[in-house]
């Protein structure tokens, strides 16, 4: 047996200790790059807590992602001889592993990013090594730049430490203007790599074969496989368990089957860590959470796909997503490098040289493939000025232009102020949900209006996968079965609601068996479900970590309640809050029954889904009537036509439960999750809207009393007397005030606060079938107006209409309108959408009266202009055709 001292001896990096420490003494920030294998991560801490560093502050060392910091912490404090906590502890989110005694910490780079917020210069420590840099997160990113402000104020008191083994050496070098980088040569064991010799159809059948014809022929060793995520993960785990206790195995020696991927809980991932009993083998099944800093110690065959789940920007969407990409070069060695830690080992990769060869050399940096939105919120947070001036000392600055756009998403949101661009409370804490902001918008709203079980599990819907199988065999069942559980809501979103609650009340009255056979029966995947979960665990805690949930109040009126984490429902779950089942077995897995008073009250799970979505609304074009147009294919049903708020003309998605032209619609609004682009442009996971949810929970709304209309966000108008209107605005005016107070204050008695506006706002909602807003047809612009004080041309005259259009001359306007932008002159976008024009300077829309762009509404001199000159404006009726083709 070797001892943990002889082992360290051993690793390349120990003939280059005194090297290292020299170099790092002699320079404020080192760039260090070692191979993978070469005992970096785990030793360069101690060899600086040995070189005297911690007698000055903390050694601090980043990592990408949570599971590799507490395995390191766990790893180094053993070979340090103490427990986790003293000397050499960890601290990542929800869990502090650190004490008065501790000096080497290991921690996220997110949480260092929080310490940033009381402490930007990091007086706590004497060194920071940045670990993993190469990976390139939104936090490394914005690390580099506060690490480089705080080494230069803190005049070389402060020691930085970049590391990694597949950076770029001279872009880094040159961003921290070091001379040159500290290089580390050779790795533990050398590893063999072997290339697939043609394409692979189906890598995931592949892995499996690969598994098993190793685990047959191959010599003792663990095998780690890469894969893109859970799904794959648990269906290769089934398959090889299937195949493990077959009779064909029968003398064969065990294969211990093991999984890691993000969504797993902390303590499930640790078992990937454990020792594996002599006479049997080991696999583990992992994404590429296992690529970096994490050490499995037997693991002596590596099956690298090549494939990998990446969040990206999906402007469809207008959320983050997560798509299937290959992987860089850059990760390919590092997969590669997870081998040969104990003895020499093999590389098994599923595609070809030829492919390996076309691969990008490094993965492109997260702040060049995301939105913008949460970066801006730290950058507000952190109080570090201008978002653009800072993100101009970034290693690579995004555009100003995806800036500027998520500058005007978060001021849509109300996480920013319209007009000085601060950040408003809601921002605040948006800026510490790690969500996407419309995800975090949507369920703080359903915390705030109490009916959060519904609305945690619609979110994790939108953020994970719909829970309905995708099987193109069984298509058609699963859509009878979608609509079905769509109710009378028109909604894409609440059938998947419906479908989750129907499967934990299925798994409440009779087990997991009987919550399986409904999944079967319903068309479900089980995989989705589980992930749907555990999702929704995640933003349960990080609500209770923002003070949007108090765990004691989720108990007040619960039979028998304890005191939360009962371990109940179809995954096994562990929720925080206490798990309530209603009298009619409706079942509640977080917010007990204080959070959910609402939650059944449809119309308020909707509202919750505007704020969050919003503006990703579109109003549907009118039933046509009469029999179908001549050579339209029999039996076909039409699209459902619609006008989103940018101006497209859309079609709600064919899978849609909105789909069908003979569903009737209550109301004339929908909301969307995503915008696609096939046949013709298509809104997927849509959701009938009321007016009034518009009205209270979207953009803002002006009241036209010439007209009896009110306007809501310079895009559609309702029939509306003016004290109705006026109500309506005070209404929600009130709403939005009670919600900032406890936005402000989450610990705030609700009731006392803002009851009687709720209670005003359930009860119109309610009430809306029987008086709900009407909508009134847009005027058609009237002749040019000229202002008679000043003398310019600005509105257009009341009731004037020019010459009728024909449908040809209306596309073609249309075409104009779409050719070139107002603001920019660029093409292919519309005014409304152009990140050009800068902020704040005016308005961005046309006034909803006139259709100049020079004022708003309120302003327009048609609603102001004098009676006696009204009459002479007509003069310019013949006029009004070439006024609008100028404009």
């Amino acid at each position: 047996q070797v001892t943990l001292q002889e082992q360290r001896a051993r690793l390349p990096i120990a003939q280059h200790k005194q090297r290292i420490i020299d170099t790092i003494a002699s320079q404020t920030i080192t760039v260090l790059v070692g191979e993978t294998g070469s005992g970096k991560t785990t030793q360069l801490a101690q060899y600086l807590y040995e070189a005297g560093y911690a007698n000055k502050g903390l050694i601090g060392c980043t990592q990408p992602r949570r599971v590799a910091a507490v395995s390191l912490a766990d790893r180094v404090s053993t070979e340090f001889g103490c427990r986790v906590g003293e000397e050499v502890g960890y601290t990542v989110r929800f869990v502090d592993q650190t004490s008065k005694l501790t000096k080497i910490k290991y921690l996220t780079d997110g949480m260092l990013l929080r310490e940033a917020l009381g402490d930007d210069t990091f007086s706590a420590y004497s060194v920071i090594i940045l670990d993993e840099a190469h990976e390139r997160s939104l936090n490394t990113d914005i690390l580099f730049a506060l690490v480089k402000a705080a080494a230069a104020a803190r005049n070389g008191d402060l020691k930085i430490v970049v590391t990694s083994a597949t950076l770029d050496i001279d872009k880094f070098c040159l961003y921290f203007g070091t001379p040159e980088p500290l290089m580390i040569p050779g790795r533990t064991h050398p590893v063999t790599k072997e290339f697939a010799e043609a394409p692979v159809d189906d890598y995931v059948e592949e892995t499996l074969h690969s598994v098993m014809t190793l685990h047959l022929t191959a010599p003792p060793g663990d095998i780690l496989c890469f894969l893109t995520g859970q799904d794959e993960i648990e269906s290769v785990a089934e398959k090889l368990h299937q195949w493990t206790t077959s009779e064909e195995l029968a003398g064969v020696p065990p294969l211990i089957i093991t999984v890691i991927f993000g969504a797993l809980p902390q303590e499930n991932q640790s078992l990937v860590f454990d020792r594996t009993p002599r006479g049997s083998r080991k696999v583990v099944l992992a994404t590429n959470i296992a690529e970096t800093s994490i050490t499995i110690d037997d693991a002596v065959y590596v099956i690298d796909c090549g494939k990998f789940k990446e969040n990206r920007y999906d402007p469809r969407k207008s959320l983050s997503q997560l798509v299937t990409c290959w992987v860089s070069k850059a990760a390919a060695r590092q997969r590669m490098g997870r081998a040969g830690r104990v003895r020499p080992g093999q590389c098994y990769r599923l595609y070809t040289t030829g492919h390996f060869e076309r691969l990008e050399d490094s993965q492109l940096c997260e702040m060049q493939r995301v939105p913008l939105e949460s970066l801006i919120l730290q950058i507000h947070v952190l109080n570090l000025g201008d978002e653009m001036a800072f993100l101009r000392k970034a290693m690579d600055p995004p555009v100003e232009r995806a800036v500027q756009g998520s500058v005007s998403v978060l001021t849509d949101l109300g996480a920013l102020s319209r007009e000085e661009r601060q950040l408003t409370s809601l921002g605040y804490h948006l800026a510490n949900l790690p969500l996407d902001v419309r995800i975090g918008k949507m369920i703080i709203i359903g915390a705030v209006l109490r009916c959060l079980d519904p609305v945690l599990t619609i979110a994790a819907c939108v953020s994970v996968r719909s829970p309905f199988q995708s099987a193109s065999d069984d298509a058609p069942q699963v859509d009878q079965i979608r609509r079905a559980f769509s109710r009378d809501y028109n909604s894409d979103l609440l059938s998947m609601y419906f479908a989750y609650a129907k499967w934990l009340q299925e798994v409440e009255e009779g087990g997991v068996a009987r919550g399986r056979a409904f999944c079967r029966e319903a068309f479900l995947s089980t995989s989705a479900l589980a992930q749907i979960q555990s999702t929704k665990q995640q933003y349960e805690r990080y609500l209770v970590e923002a003070g949007f949930i108090d765990l004691k109040r989720t108990s007040v009126g619960v039979p028998d309640a304890t005191a939360g984490g009962k371990k109940r429902g179809g995954g096994g779950a562990r929720f925080m809050s206490t798990y309530y089942v209603t009298l009619d077995n409706a079942v509640y897995e977080t917010g007990g029954r204080h959070y959910n008073d609402n939650s059944t009250v449809i119309k308020c799970v909707v509202a919750s889904l505007v704020a969050g979505l919003y503006p990703n609304v579109a109003k549907l074009a009118p039933k046509p009537s009469g029999p179908p147009p001549a050579g339209a294919p029999p039996g076909r049903v039409p699209f459902v036509k619609a006008a989103s708020r940018d101006g497209s003309d859309v079609a709600i998605h064919p899978s849609s439960v909105n789909a069908a032209r003979q569903k009737e619609f209550t109301y004339p609004f929908i909301c969307y999750v995503e915008k696609v682009k096939t046949s013709a442009i298509f809104l997927r996971d849509t959701t009938m809207v009321s007016p009034y949810a518009l009205v209270l929970f979207g953009g803002p709304s002006i009241y036209l009393a010439e007209y009896a209309e009110l306007v809501f966000d310079n895009w559609v108008s309702f029939a509306c007397a003016e004290d109705d209107a006026v109500l309506l605005m005070r209404l929600k005016e009130q709403l939005e005030s009670a919600m900032m107070a406890k936005i402000n204050d989450p610990t705030l008695e609700w009731e006392s606060t803002a009851g009687n506006v709720v209670r005003a706002m359930e009860r119109l909602l309610k009430d809306e079938g029987s008086r709900s807003l009407v909508v009134v047809s847009k005027r058609a612009r009237a002749a040019r107006y000229v202002d008679p004080n000043t003398g310019a041309e600005g509105g257009l005259g009341p009731g004037k209409k020019g010459p009728r259009q024909t449908k040809q001359q209306k596309r073609a306007d249309g075409r104009r309108r779409l050719a070139q932008c107002f603001n920019c002159g660029e093409k292919g976008h519309l005014a409304r959408e152009c990140t050009n024009k800068p902020l704040g300077i005016g308005p961005t829309e046309p006034c909803f009266v006139c259709g100049a762009r020079a004022h708003y509404a309120t302003e327009c001199p048609v609603l102001r202009r004098p009676a006696a000159k009204a009459a002479g404006a007509g003069a310019a009726g013949d006029d009004a055709d070439e006024a609008d083709a100028r404009e």
